[in-house]
């Protein structure tokens, strides 16, 4: 089940986001997944918007003062890897067990070309862009019980298989277990992400 964010988060319709110095190469791909949440959000009445922020979250700051400890989300990658499996944990009120923080942990993906063709490289902005999104909606308070099914996926589908190589890093795609996500072609969020999404906000 969603679990809600703190009520001055909430009440701000605003979830803030703090990019570590480790993932200065996702900057773009945020932009890019920032951009398509938010033109989402207003077209799905999904009452919140996604904002980054210069000053870095405090984990620890003291008893009571979360609402004013700079972003609510840390976003890092770690090194690169032929791994597509991010991690969000969160940090809750002990007495609520409303959210307070988040801390988003990714490794950058590499794709390999086919025989040939060179070595492995990063993966471009857009299949970074997914990745990252997939993470973000967690960041929202979605857990993986609320992944969407392979039948009907969407990007907070519940695995990523691979990033499949483009000879432009920008044409590069995500592949689930049973659709390839093209650019162009995203289906980001589906009523049902929607509806989950619109209920943990209100």
């Amino acid at each position: 089940m969603a679990t809600r964010w703190f009520d001055a988060v909430r009440n701000s319709k605003t979830l803030t986001i703090y990019v570590d110095s480790s993932a200065e190469t996702w900057r773009m791909a945020l932009r890019w997944a920032r951009v398509e949440f938010n033109m989402l959000a207003i077209q799905n009445n999904i009452p919140v918007r996604l904002e980054f922020s210069t000053t870095p979250p405090n984990f620890s700051p003291p008893r009571g003062e979360f609402a004013d400890s700079g972003a609510n989300v840390l976003f890092s990658a770690t090194a690169p890897a032929h791994v597509f499996v991010g991690r969000t944990s969160f940090v809750a009120n002990g007495n609520t067990l409303e959210l307070v923080k988040a801390r988003i942990t990714i490794p950058t993906p590499l794709v390999t070309p086919p025989i040939g063709k060179g070595p492995s490289r990063p993966a471009g902005d857009f299949a970074k862009a997914v990745l990252a999104f997939h993470e973000l909606v967690h960041a929202f308070g979605l857990h993986n019980e609320e992944h969407t099914p392979d039948s009907q996926p969407d990007v907070f589908v519940s695995q990523f298989q691979s990033v499949e190589w483009a000879p432009n890093p920008d044409d590069d795609t995500v592949r689930t277990g049973t659709t390839n996500f093209p650019i162009g072609g995203v289906p980001w969020l589906t009523p049902r992400t929607v509806n989950i999404l619109r209920a943990n906000w209100r």
